[in-house]
């Protein structure tokens, strides 16, 4: 028997991750963003591949990682979790910040941007696992960061 709120209680962070067809910018919700090497600055994302955000880093081979804090409203999980952006741009009406590789990230929810250019992909059936090297790190705040956990108890 698997119990579902059992998988609640890995800890993992909720991030919004960014990415470019190279006209349109989109973004999605992750919660499996890891660092895997400190020198060279190594990260890993599983990305759902039913997420139009996966195929886009394929093309692309960049993304940008906003790590958002526990005050970040249930809206923005909302904007980049529950439409896809192949039906509409989600960051359209509003201006937002772009990190040095020129993708947007988010800064009023977020305490740190990570950049990342793409090294490597494995296939992982519902999921691809994307391994890339840091291109920027940027902090924003001190806000904590908001867990999953925190997500499901405070801002869901």
């Amino acid at each position: 028997m698997i119990e579902k709120e059992a998988m609640y209680k890995i800890t993992y962070g909720l991030f919004v991750l960014t990415t470019t067809d190279g006209e349109k910018q989109n973004g999605c919700i992750v919660n499996t963003v890891s660092m895997i090497t400190d020198n060279p600055k190594r990260i890993t994302v599983f990305v759902n591949k039913s997420n139009y955000t996966e195929q886009l880093i394929k093309d692309a081979g960049e993304f940008t990682v906003s790590i958002l804090t526990e005050k970040t409203p249930f809206s923005v999980f909302e904007q980049f979790g529950f439409v896809s952006g192949r039906d509409v741009d989600k960051f359209a009406g509003e201006k937002y910040p772009q990190a040095e590789n020129g993708l947007y990230y988010i800064p009023v929810y977020s305490n740190a941007v990570l950049s990342a250019k793409v090294i490597d992909a494995h296939d992982y059936g519902t999921h691809t696992l994307f391994v890339a090297e840091v291109t920027e790190a940027k902090k924003i705040s001190d806000e904590p960061s908001a867990t999953y956990d925190y997500y499901q108890k405070n801002i869901k």
